[in-house]
């Protein structure tokens, strides 16, 4: 049997690093904005309190996919939804480019027996699920930030 966890990876991948189906990928739509549009507010968010938001779940799902238990994230705290404002537009694309790489090398550890494997603590849904949700949150989130590209492009 072909590895899963390498076939999720790659379609990480590709949500980051390509153009997928959808539209442009992560960074392409990142790399369009200067660094004062990275923090100017549209609504409630900026774009740089989306990736921090973003960066926070990839850390939890990669410490989730290690079988560590030693933090949790609470919906609507700081830890969900960290404060951003006084970290560049390089700081936060570094810290993407390093959880992109810790979450696929964890998950390219996986066999595909590995990923049936339920995420420790209190958590109702395995390996497997929790990588296409992850994805699956990076696409959400990469639509709104496309959302804000269009508007600040052309304000």
């Amino acid at each position: 049997l072909p590895m899963i966890s390498t076939y999720l990876a790659t379609q990480i991948q590709k949500v980051v690093h390509e153009e997928p189906w959808f539209g442009s990928g992560l960074l392409q739509s990142l790399n369009k904005l200067t660094e004062e549009q990275w923090h100017q507010p549209l609504g409630h968010r900026t774009v740089a309190g989306i990736v921090g938001h973003l960066i926070a779940w990839r850390n939890f799902a990669i410490a989730r996919l290690a079988d560590r238990t030693d933090f949790g994230i609470e919906m609507n705290t700081e830890l969900d939804w960290p404060d951003c404002s006084e970290m560049s537009k390089a700081t936060l694309l570094q810290q993407l480019a390093d959880t992109q790489q810790s979450l696929l090398a964890n998950l390219k550890l996986l066999s595909n027996k590995d990923l049936e494997d339920y995420v420790p603590a209190v958590y109702l849904y395995n390996k497997g699920e929790l990588a296409i949700g992850v994805m699956q949150h990076d696409i959400y989130h990469l639509g709104q930030i496309n959302l804000l590209v269009s508007l600040l492009e052309n304000e």
